[in-house]
């Protein structure tokens, strides 16, 4: 993560036609870190799909009104800032996404790197069930990383897509760099992507913000103060934090999936429920506070997260939950909601407590503190003063705002479930009819460049109920993990 911290030097650029339509970053896409990142999110589908049918169904959703930006190309211009550089037509030599497609003429099993895609089969508790960089040639072309240089310095599109397919399966990658939109918006892609492959053009929407930022004055009205304000990690703060944490962040690290069964979270969050109601009862309250199910497995992965700190370490713990604000901003900034805003629109709700009370206090009690750092960090005026925190502190790298101290242990979430990853249907492009059967993903995940630890996106809840997990951790605390979750029965989760 030391490399967010850096600033990068200007490159020579590719010359541009006359005719490129010109627009600048929207201010949050213009964040530091998401310039450093670039994101790949896999999914596999266990068929034969037609790698042509994907490239064009996906390039014509490009071409679309409001779409066209996703196939820009990223320059930098006189004052060093990233644009993009829309061409004025997509053509063979300047397509709109970038596509290339490997074929394995056998079964997925029988391949050396294929064969090793996570499954869930057999788990009767959660599991470390794979390392995804095992599949870096099936997540990036050539299995060669990219940054944001690779697409300054060539005529790279904003999207890329990567097919990799067997008789018997197909993997696909999807690539950006996440200045471009967060997981909302890769969740419109797909959706107009699927919609095209079904015919079912007619039902896209129009995405607003193509080419003005209706964000450009979000964060400069506040009229509250951020109820986290006082806790705010200051560029000192940040210094002491990027020192006391320079191993993990910048030593090696190890990404694992973990694969969480759908007998297992569901006991977890009945039983969670539970003891809210029995706790409401007795205080005599009818009604006992709710708690979702990424509540209650984002407080449980937490509590797993912290098990190598121990139940008297007085750290402070700092779980950060991306938020899109897409719904709280849908009646004025981003109306109308129905029409997708393909872009960044995050908040970071924030939970700060110690390692002690994670380790030691009620999961129930642990879940709710999730629930109300949404609730009350989530409002239109509290999203509104964190925007602002961010263009009072951060106005140069417009980064998300660490609140906690110089010695805490940071965590951020992103639970894609909202997004739907699992649910949308790509069988329009079997090689053979599947007579209208639906084809699902069977296995998504995520991974990016430069890698950081703790940084978990959560890929969702599979066609089978169940929940995906991954992240980067400083290389040795997921043997501690591991035998962590070895602990964890049906019976219920093992007290810390």
């Amino acid at each position: 993560m030391l490399g967010l911290f850096g600033l990068s030097r200007p490159t020579t650029e590719p010359t541009e036609g006359p005719t490129d339509k010109v627009i600048p970053l929207h201010w949050f896409e213009d964040g530091f870190m998401w310039k450093k990142v670039i994101v790949y999110t896999l999914f596999v589908l266990d068929d034969a799909l037609e790698p042509s049918k994907l490239q064009q169904s996906l390039e014509k959703l490009v071409h679309r009104e409001g779409y066209q930006k996703i196939g820009a190309r990223l320059r930098r211009n006189r004052d060093g800032r990233v644009e993009y550089h829309v061409p004025e037509s997509f053509t063979p030599d300047r397509p709109a996404v970038a596509f290339t497609h490997v074929h394995h003429d056998q079964s997925v099993n029988d391949h050396p790197i294929a064969s090793k895609i996570p499954k869930p089969d057999g788990l009767v508790g959660p599991a470390v069930v794979g390392d995804p960089e095992e599949l870096s040639d099936l997540v990036r072309p050539g299995g060669k990383t990219l940054s944001l240089d690779d697409y300054l310095k060539t005529d790279r599109p904003t999207l890329g897509l990567h097919v990799t397919t067997f008789r018997d399966s197909t993997c696909m990658s999807l690539y950006w760099p996440h200045l471009a939109f967060d997981a909302m918006g890769k969740k419109a892609i797909v959706d107009g992507w699927t919609k095209i492959l079904q015919g079912r053009d007619d039902e896209i929407p129009t995405p607003i913000g193509y080419d003005t930022d209706p964000l450009a004055e979000f964060g400069k009205n506040p009229t509250e103060t951020h109820l986290l304000a006082d806790r705010r990690v200051g560029n000192f703060g940040m210094a002491g934090y990027a020192l006391r944490n320079i191993v993990g962040l910048a030593g090696p690290k190890e990404i694992r999936m973990v694969c969480i069964p759908r007998d297992f979270w569901e006991t977890m969050v009945a039983d969670v429920r539970d003891e809210l109601r029995q706790e409401a009862s007795d205080r005599g309250e009818e009604e006992a506070p709710f708690v979702t199910e990424g509540d209650v497995l984002v407080a449980w992965w937490t509590r797993v997260c912290c098990c190598h700190l121990g139940p008297d370490s007085t750290t402070t713990v700092a779980a950060q939950s991306a938020m899109s604000l897409r719904k709280v901003l849908g009646n004025d900034l981003l109306s109308p909601p129905d029409r997708p805003f393909i872009s960044m629109a995050l908040g970071f709700p924030t939970v700060l407590l110690s390692a002690g009370e994670i380790l030691s206090k009620p999961l129930s009690w642990l879940a709710l503190q999730f629930r109300k750092a949404i609730n009350e960090q989530g409002t239109r005026a509290q999203v509104e003063s964190y925007a602002a925190l961010q263009r009072e502190f951060s106005a140069d790298l417009r980064m998300p705002m660490f609140f906690g101290d110089s010695g805490m242990y940071n965590l951020f979430y992103s639970n894609w479930q909202k997004a739907g990853m699992f649910e949308f249907d790509f069988g329009a492009a079997a090689v053979a009819s599947r007579n209208g059967k639906p084809l699902r993903a069977s296995y998504i995940q995520c991974v990016q460049d430069p890698a950081f630890p703790e940084g978990w996106p959560i890929s969702g809840k599979d066609e089978h109920g169940n929940y995906w997990i991954s992240g980067f951790r400083a290389k040795g605390l997921w043997a501690k993990v591991e035998q962590e979750l070895r602990g964890q029965t049906l019976s219920g989760e093992k007290t810390a």
